[in-house]
């Protein structure tokens, strides 16, 4: 019995992983580019970099990574809440590392992935898609948000 939920919890925290490096090379590269290209200042190109993976993490990380079988429209707010709890932080070790511990502004954006990925993590499996397809039972997940 405890071989199916393991494998599960690696599937999808390999999921997250695949998603989550893919929006970390996406954000982390428009960051770079407003940073290099347009002259943008730090906090501003951070917040375009994670803004543009916002809409595409919650899809691909609903349907795909945590098999979300609910309405989309059900999770959204308590995600929004996540992302900021989640960026608050990215925000927090980003600053301490560029403005006190002096790190140049790349590696100081690279060092706030850390915090946002865990904390998006964990949100995520327990609080934003907690009801997955495979945790309620068939009468209980109703027709209404089964495929929105």
């Amino acid at each position: 019995m405890h071989a199916r939920p393991n494998r599960l919890f690696s599937l999808e925290l390999a999921r997250y992983v695949a998603v989550g490096m893919a929006n970390t090379v996406v954000g982390y590269g428009v960051i770079c580019l407003l940073k290099w290209g347009f002259a943008v200042q730090d906090y501003k190109a951070n917040f375009f970099g994670y803004a543009l993976g916002l809409v595409v993490s919650y899809v691909l990380h609903a349907r795909w990574t945590f098999l979300f079988r609910g309405s989309l429209n059900s999770a959204a707010l308590r995600f929004v809440a996540l992302v900021a709890v989640s960026y608050g932080a990215n925000l927090c070790v980003t600053a301490i590392a560029i403005e006190v511990l002096r790190l140049n502004s790349y590696l100081g954006q690279l060092a706030g992935v850390a915090p946002y990925a865990l904390i998006s993590y964990l949100g995520s499996k327990y609080f934003v898609f907690v009801d997955k397809q495979n945790d309620i039972p068939p009468t209980a997940s109703g027709v209404k948000g089964a495929n929105s």
